[in-house]
């Protein structure tokens, strides 16, 4: 952003000895444009909460119903009919309830939000009247600078109104890094983050298992394989050497285990969890092959649920 905004401001720079330059007139007055829509929306949202501020009459009628009535509440009902006085004729109202609450806390909520709505009525108006001020400012900038085209005052215009952030942008490209083999293979595999912080890696094939278990996962990183049966080969890298896994953390990536294998679906199958120091390479034997010293068993279900919520804050992690 700073990168786009810098060379807009060089090419108005450069103009100051020349005839300005068309593009540098246009992107400033698509920043003042674009100014003007935001003061038009917060003019809208301030009238949108002054409207809502007005209904206070209609929200302490409906509290005053209520107290009226507040013997006929039943405790866990969502809403109550009553009739409402305060029409001419008298017509029935429905009057909308928080189940967990008792009568009473349901009855201080309305006359609270009344109280609050009709408080913020005379501030709204304020920021109103403030926000309609500044938009006859920065329409009266806009026609002069439209009739005048004018770079270094324009530029002068929007960093006095704040709107230099509304200046068009052109991405940065990234620099391209190269990965080696290795890098790429390791990038590819699935890769989970646990309630307890721990990222847990999953093999999706015999090359794939063997980067998880002799490339990734090392020392005293758990490591675990459902019994008996093709499929994924699971680690959990510890963040610090010395890490202690949790129990929650450990049954989640034998879960994965057993999602990733030929068990699927599949409830009370037999997990073997050993540390990644325990793990050889079976000489002789295809690729992805291994066998494990000093382990244990546990019994693990498969689990779409908790699969989902693992995905979903994997996805939240990488977003971070």
């Amino acid at each position: 952003m700073a990168g786009r905004r810098s060379s807009v401001e060089n090419m108005w720079q450069s103009s100051m000895n020349e005839e300005p330059q068309v593009d540098v007139i246009l992107d400033i007055e698509k920043a003042f444009q674009r100014g003007l829509k935001a003061i038009r929306k917060k003019i809208e949202n301030i009238e949108n909460t002054i409207a809502e501020g007005k209904t206070y009459t209609k929200i302490r009628e409906q509290g005053e119903l209520l107290k009226c009535n507040l013997h006929l509440l039943k405790k866990g009902e969502s809403k109550l009919e009553v009739e409402n006085f305060f029409t001419n004729p008298v017509t029935f109202i429905t009057i909308t309830l928080d189940p967990l609450k008792s009568a009473s806390e349901n009855l201080d909520d309305y006359f609270s939000k009344a109280k609050n709505l009709e408080n913020s009525i005379s501030i709204q108006e304020t920021r109103l009247e403030e926000a309609l001020v500044k938009k006859k400012e920065i329409e009266s900038i806009i026609a002069t600078f439209v009739s005048q085209k004018d770079a270094a005052w324009g530029m002068k215009q929007l960093e006095v109104l704040g709107f230099k952030k509304f200046l068009p942008i052109v991405p940065v490209k990234k620099e391209i890094i190269k990965l080696s083999p290795l890098e790429k293979a390791v990038s590819k595999i699935k890769k989970f983050y646990s309630c307890d912080g721990f990222w847990i890696y999953v093999g999706g094939d015999a090359n794939e298992n063997e980067i998880v278990s002799f490339r990734i996962a090392s020392g005293k990183d758990p490591w675990m394989h459902v019994a008996n049966v093709p499929g994924s080969h699971v680690a959990v890298k510890l963040n610090h050497k010395g890490d202690e896994v949790p129990r929650s953390t450990i049954l989640e990536a034998a879960m994965l285990a057993v999602h990733f294998s030929k068990y699927r679906n599949r409830s009370n199958v037999q997990v073997t969890v050993t540390e990644a120091c325990n793990v050889k390479k079976a000489k002789g034997q295809p690729v992805g092959t291994v066998y494990a010293h000093f382990t244990k068993q546990i019994k693990v279900s498969d689990s779409k649920e908790l699969l989902n919520i693992i995905i979903d804050r994997t996805n939240k992690k990488k977003c971070e």
